[in-house]
């Protein structure tokens, strides 16, 4: 850390809020747990999302170091970038990082539904959309508007009407490489086949962007 050579606990505020990693304010560490002997697949395809110009988190490849005052324990791990306000910030600049962003769980498939809100541990809150952003601020419109068009109904419409529809609320231009992308790298874990391992973003004209999440099980990884 920044204000010292050695981790030392602190509860001041003004500390910890400077405290960074890998120039990050959090980050995911993931062990192996779905045996890529490689390390590598779910790098590669975020780096597959991230080539297309789309939202993923970065990934590297660690040497993992556990120390106790009798032995040490080394592994490979990810470390991961954790999709935040931060993050966002650097990826779309700051005029662009200031919409709604939830994590989408299971079942994430833009139905309407109320299980919307902020994530609460202490007392076992865990929406389907868990608000990571703007939570003091956000009445939700957007998203629950999404879910009011993509389920309206859809007798007589033609495929331009369709399409139009879907474009008046999706970045559809980015939801068809994020798709394509879902595709070629075969997770049976995402939006499209087990309906949750999303995040939903609102980019500055208040359209849904899709970004990936946890796409461990790809390139023909289907172990738990």
């Amino acid at each position: 850390f920044k204000d010292n050579d050695y981790f030392t606990p602190s509860t001041a505020k003004d500390v910890l809020k400077e405290r960074r990693i890998a120039g990050a304010k959090k980050i995911d560490l993931k062990w192996n747990r779905n045996h890529d002997n490689t390390f590598t697949k779910q790098a590669y395809a975020y780096h597959m999302f991230l080539n297309e110009g789309l939202l993923a988190s970065r990934v590297n490849i660690i040497d993992f170091e556990l120390k106790t005052d009798s032995d040490t324990y080394v592994t490979k791990m990810s470390l991961e970038e954790c999709i935040d306000k931060q993050s966002l910030k650097i990826a779309l600049g700051k005029s662009d990082s200031k919409g709604d962003l939830y994590k989408g769980n299971w079942p994430c498939d833009l139905t309407p539904s109320d299980s919307i809100g902020v994530e609460d541990c202490t007392t076992g809150y865990f929406p389907v959309y868990d608000l990571k952003t703007n939570d003091d601020t956000s009445d939700n419109h957007l998203l629950r508007n999404v879910m009011n068009v993509l389920n309206s109904n859809d007798a007589g419409l033609s495929q331009s009407q369709l399409k139009a529809k879907f474009d008046s609320v999706v970045d559809a231009d980015s939801f068809i490489k994020y798709a394509a992308l879902s595709w070629l790298i075969g997770n049976p874990d995402d939006l499209r086949n087990n309906q949750n391992n999303s995040y939903f973003y609102f980019n500055k004209a208040d359209k849904l962007v899709v970004i990936p999440r946890d796409t461990d099980r790809c390139f023909g990884i289907l172990d738990t």
